[in-house]
């Protein structure tokens, strides 16, 4: 079931890109894809009227393609990251994401000492790819909790 719901995950994300892709062209080719008002009638001769299938059901494909080789699954990934951080530590975020082309489980561990770490786990094999430790200050900034103001002197040991 958890392997379900990262294959999910994944889906959702390649299909968010294909959207975004189709966005991207419309506003390139000077339409907005929910904005009929500067359609040209042929513009509106192609936009779909009805639900139209194919033979080939992308959710199938993708959910074959990645359930073949996701092998672990998120929970067992979060398991994995805690014992590479070390003990009494627990993984406080953890998500499936695309790395360089690949997939890959990011998981966030926080350590007694409440030092941050980002481990990247493998989901075909289970094996630590990279972990490393990060600052409380690049972990704000990567979640975008520090705005203009907050980078002032006295902040983060400036001034």
């Amino acid at each position: 079931m958890a392997v379900f719901g990262t294959l999910l995950m994944a889906a959702i994300w390649v299909l968010g890109d294909v959207m975004t892709k189709q966005n991207a062209d419309a506003q390139m080719s000077g339409t907005n894809a929910t904005d009929t008002g500067n359609m040209t009638a042929a513009d509106m001769m192609m936009k779909p009227v009805q639900n139209i299938t194919s033979s080939i059901n992308l959710m199938d494909i993708i959910h074959q393609a990645i359930g073949s080789k996701v092998n672990v699954s998120l929970s067992d990934a979060a398991t994995t990251a805690e014992g590479s951080v070390g003990n009494g530590s627990h993984a406080v975020v953890a998500h499936i994401d695309e790395n360089n082309g690949y997939l890959v489980y990011n998981v966030m561990v926080i350590d007694p000492s409440m030092n941050l770490s980002k481990v990247i786990v493998d989901p075909g094999n289970g094996q630590v790819l990279s972990s490393e430790q990060i600052s409380k200050e690049e972990h704000m900034m990567m979640h975008g909790m520090m705005g203009p103001g907050m980078m002032g002197p006295g902040m983060m040991g400036l001034g």
